[in-house]
């Protein structure tokens, strides 16, 4: 059964606003979805609530994943909330400051903070967190060859910076994974040598 009840805190309570769905997987047995900021802020403080009722993990912070800023990502198992990640993402187009830096020679490049994620304990085990950073990923990397294409003049460099401070080997497994569906032997990288844009990559992470 994929109820999981703690301190009268129930999974199926955690509204979702599926409008807002950016994948789905599975079948009528066993369905998957992700959205995007699709929980409300109290849903978010309960969801982490439950996860620290595991004594046995890392505690996470809920203010991680209440920030402005921050893009929160929900993975959902036959309609019942099991997992968050937030997430910054920001470009950064050096072609709008070529007239005061004098220079064409600059590198457009997307930041991407992996501020933190999880899975509750019930649902570990299953290859959740695997899917869930290669499709989010995958959902990024769409947005970047969207935008870039969109982009006049567009430039034929572009950087992938990903940050991420680990706090258990589940966040590292996580971060790889995500990295890789990003990386330069990635597919996205082949889209965007396709169109003429050379693609870079960093990873800035660690314990």
């Amino acid at each position: 059964m994929l109820l999981k009840l703690v301190n009268n805190i129930n999974t199926k309570d955690l509204k979702l606003n599926i409008s807002n769905t950016i994948c789905t997987w599975g079948n009528s047995n066993q369905w998957y979805c992700i959205t995007q900021d699709s929980l409300s802020e109290e849903s978010k403080k309960n969801l982490v609530n439950l996860y620290n009722q595991d004594k046995s993990s890392v505690m996470l912070n809920e203010v991680f994943f209440l920030e402005d800023d921050v893009i929160c990502f929900e993975l959902s198992v036959n309609g019942e909330v099991v997992g968050l990640l937030a997430l910054r993402k920001s470009f950064d187009w050096e072609d709008e400051d070529e007239e005061e830096l004098g220079s064409t020679e600059q590198e457009s490049s997307i930041d991407l903070t992996l501020e933190s994620f999880f899975i509750l304990k019930a649902f570990r085990g299953k290859g959740l967190g695997q899917e869930f950073a290669f499709k989010v990923a995958n959902y990024i990397g769409v947005d970047i060859i969207n935008t870039l294409s969109a982009r006049e003049p567009k430039k034929d460099e572009f950087l992938v910076n990903i940050h991420a401070d680990y706090d258990s080997k589940d966040g590292e497994y996580f971060t790889h994974n995500f990295a890789e569906n990003l990386s330069n032997e990635s597919a996205f990288s082949e889209v965007l040598k396709s169109m003429n844009i050379t693609p870079s990559f960093c990873l800035d992470a660690g314990y």
